[in-house]
Parts: C-alpha cells; structure tokens; sequence
C-alpha cells in the first residue's frame, strides 16, 4: 500500500534487487606492494582490489548536502548517511566498517558512502515490479541489495543496520548508485550523495496526515420486485474507514504508471468501505444487500481553486460484516492532479448498483433516502 509512511505501501505498496552480500562480487587487500611510501619501521599496507564491496558497518564521513543524500523511486529508497574519499583505511576507520587496513594502489582512491537503513518505499506490496540497483564506477557496474525486501506486513527490512559501499577506482572516476525502476533509471553521486538530473525530486512523494475520521453513512433502500415479491425497504449503513486511511502524492501508480508531464497522481488509500444489514420498518425481517459502488460517481477530489474531479472508473462490490465475507479495501482511488497540488477537498457520496437477497432469488433495490455526502480536507507538505 501506498505511503505506508505513506502513501504507503499502498499509495506500494517497493522492493530492491535481492542480490545478497555473498552474491555480489567483493573485493578485498592484498598483502603485497603498497601504494604509499613507510618509513622502514612501518609495515606496508595492503594493496585494495579495484571494484565494489558491500560491508555491514559505518564510516566517519560527511554528511549529504541538506535536502538530498536520498533517492525514491516507486519501490525503493536509499538513504546515504555519510560520504568520503580516502587513499587508505587505517586504525579506527578500518575498524568501524570490520575491515582490516588497506589502501588504494597507485592512481586509485577508495569512495565510501554509508547507508542507514530507509523507510518504507512509496509501493511495498506484492506484484511483479521491482526496483533493481547497482553502482557503477566507470564502465563496470555491481549489483546490489543493501537492506533487502521491504516486508510490508512486519514493516521490517530483512537488514537493520548501517551498509556501507566501498568503490576502489581510479582516481576521479564517477561512483554512481542507478536504480532501474519501472522503466526508468535515477542516479545518486556516492562521492558527493547528490541526486543526479534524471531523478525525481523528492517533492514529488509528498503525504498528509491521517485524512479524516471514520464515517457511517445512512440512508434508506427499498426493493422494486417483479412477480410474487412485495416491496420492502429499511434502514441501511454503509461504513468508510477513513482514520487509517492514507492521501498522498506520487509520480507513479500501479496500473497508471507514470504521470504526464506537470501533472501527478493523488492517491487515497488504505481505505475500508462495509455494508450492514438493513432493517425493515417492523425490524422483524433484515435485508442483505448487496452494494456495487461506482468509484467513480462516489468519490470526488477538488482541488483548492479548481474543479471536481471523479476517482479512476471501476466498482467495488461492498462486504457485508454481519456475515462476514468479502474484502473491505477498495483498491486506490487515483486522481490526476497538477504537480503543484498541495491541498483539496475529497467528497464521497455513494452511488452504485443495489440488490436485495432472497434465498430464493435477488431482486433490484434503490435508494429511497440517499445518504448525506460527507467531504474531509486532503493538505500534503
């Protein structure tokens, strides 16, 4: 489900490459040569492989410039905690990241960047997209997995702590961390933790606080029978969750894909919706019925100074608690939205096909008392 920070996991709801740390392809120090010049009391340090390593472990760098050292994409997030460009590894720095001291050989340095272990991504659930990320340092490119899978149902990455990535290159050589994620590819300067140009900018995952309080709608239906069937009618309550509910903003959806150009997706969602059962007028018959809502005349956004806008086209077959059956989540409602939404109003007002059951056939009913339209504020920051 999206943010399940937010928007949440639905909106993902996001998951990285599962390349493990014995999979991907390590590098380590020899113990012959050294590239810099001891002293004859000093032992020579030994020399660093040229490539990429991932170990558990933190380094003393520096931290990213404010507002970046992140990157999202719809399934993944990478959060660099420090950078720094080294010759060589020695006494507490070594010892912080598990490694023994080492150096670069001639015309090469060590790039180090520390992870710490992200938040949700925007889209944590199941499907078959997938973020894959890899770091490249020149023309070669490694395969990474840093926390794992983001479990959407503990909230937990199979990893916790820090990860850190150590890149023996060539002097001045770019160390890119690139993330392949439906259909588009966005970079972070692990020399620097800034976010390259074809990344989204962060402001495009914006979220809201809880959207509003849980909400009974009540109105009256009556049968419209043909043959040996009479006429009934009786109260009838439709339940929307909407205290656990998430609005947010993101540039991808699932079944959207990405959104146009200086336009962005709304999404609410986490929703619940459940129907009771009606009673008649003398309560000694109940009625089951049976709701098909048409997402798209029930739930309406508007933005601040603009028009009405209808959710996705689509019906929801409402559960019925008392029985229970069904499922209660709606999928996500999505509206297209300029990217410089920041506030609006959603209404929901229910609309749909209704039937009443009989154990021996169902007839149409309709509304004879339509419940009231209940509207909340959506802000996102």
């Amino acid at each position: 489900m999206l943010f399940s920070r937010t928007v949440n996991d639905s909106l993902s709801r996001r998951t990285v490459l599962g390349t493990a740390l014995g999979g991907i392809a390590l590098v380590g120090c020899s113990p012959h040569d050294s590239h810099a010049a001891k002293t004859p009391d000093t032992p020579a340090l030994p020399v660093r492989e040229p490539g990429v390593q991932i170990v558990q472990g933190t380094s003393d760098g520096t931290p990213p410039p404010t507002a970046d050292g992140i990157l999202i994409t719809p399934h993944s997030e990478h959060v660099v905690q420090s950078v720094t460009t080294v010759k060589e590894l020695t006494g507490p720095a070594a010892s912080l990241l598990g490694l023994d001291p080492c150096a670069a050989g001639p015309g090469n340095e060590l790039v180090i960047a520390t992870f710490k272990r992200p938040d949700a991504p925007p889209y944590s659930g199941g499907g078959s997209v997938r973020a894959s990320a890899v770091v490249t340092a020149g023309k070669t490119a490694t395969a990474i997995d840093l926390f794992g899978q983001y479990n959407s149902a503990t909230k937990m990455y199979p990893k916790i702590l820090p990860q850190t990535v150590i890149a023996c290159v060539p002097t001045g050589t770019a160390v890119l961390l690139r993330v392949t994620d439906s259909g588009r590819t966005a970079s972070l300067d692990l020399r620097t933790g800034k976010r390259g140009t074809d990344a989204t900018p962060l402001s495009a995952y914006r979220s809201a606080a809880k959207p509003g309080k849980d909400h009974t709608a009540t109105g009256a239906v009556i049968t419209r029978p043909g043959g040996r069937f009479l006429p009934e009618g009786g109260k009838y309550d439709l339940e929307f969750g909407i205290a656990d509910a998430s609005f947010g903003l993101t540039p991808w959806a699932p079944g959207r894909g990405w959104a146009p150009r200086r336009m962005t997706w709304a999404v609410l969602g986490d929703l619940t919706i459940s129907g009771g059962i009606a009673d008649t007028p003398s309560k000694k018959r109940k009625l089951i019925v049976d709701n098909a809502l048409d997402l798209a005349a029930t739930f309406h956004l508007t933005p601040a100074d603009g028009r009405p806008l209808p959710a996705q086209r689509g019906t929801f077959k409402v559960p019925i608690v008392a029985i229970p059956y069904g499922d209660s989540n709606p999928p996500d409602l999505v509206w297209a939205v300029p990217d410089t939404f920041t506030r609006g109003v959603i209404r929901i007002q229910p609309q749909g096909t209704l039937t009443v059951s009989y154990s021996d056939g169902d007839v149409p009913a309709a509304w004879v008392s339509r419940p009231v339209a209940y509207t909340f504020p959506v802000t996102v920051s």
